[in-house]
């Protein structure tokens, strides 16, 4: 999976109709709101929860994108949201069970609540791994601007098909696409400089 920077206007559908996740001919696209805030807004958080919140909503920026996917992955950003889900149901029916079991136990020894405890808030912990990993396995911005977003996640053959149509600006205009060395779009690359670690949503 690489990156790609794009015009915002070129995301919210005008992508060439292949999918994101494969290249394959895409079959629908799927609009999706990006969000995007810079990571030194991070540091407000040790200021409080409601200074932070206040900068986040000041600070971010959003672009749509309309996705183009193929029938395996048209539910591209569902996936990580039930695994979120079960995980979530999995945690929770632990934490019933665990709660059964001490009230089932009285009197509790005591290494056999220790062992509970380190059980349960390991549980939790793999869980905030899982979710994790859940939110950054998919498609994803990693920058936003005023007029560019740069998306991580995408495939290598999307990338590609992209390009070529760089190369080829007669059939871009013919298909409908506007073409990045247009006066509107710039003429900075597609893999522009690295972006720094960002927050998204």
């Amino acid at each position: 999976m690489g990156q790609i920077r794009l015009h915002v206007r070129e995301a919210d559908g005008e992508l060439p109709f292949a999918c994101l996740s494969c290249g394959a001919p895409a079959t629908v696209r799927v609009t999706k709101d990006m969000q995007w805030y810079p990571p030194w807004i991070n540091v407000f958080f040790f200021a409080g929860v409601l200074p932070w919140y206040i900068v986040v909503i000041v600070m971010t920026k959003r672009a749509r994108l309309q996705a183009p996917f193929c029938d395996q992955h048209k539910g591209h950003w569902l996936k990580p949201i039930s695994i979120m889900a079960t995980s979530a149901l999995g945690l929770g029916a632990l934490t019933v069970g665990l709660i059964v079991l001490a009230r089932n136990l009285q009197p509790m020894d005591a290494d056999v609540q220790l062992f509970m405890c380190i059980g349960h808030i390991a549980s939790f912990v793999i869980w905030i791994v899982i979710v994790a990993i859940a939110m950054r396995s998919g498609i994803r911005p990693k920058e936003i601007t005023d007029t560019e977003i740069l998306l991580d996640g995408v495939s290598q053959e999307f990338i590609d098909i992209v390009a070529e149509e760089d190369r080829n600006p007669t059939a871009c205009r013919r298909e409908g696409r506007r073409v990045e060395n247009d006066d509107e779009y710039g003429d900075q690359p597609r893999r522009a400089r690295p972006p720094s670690d960002a927050i998204e949503e």
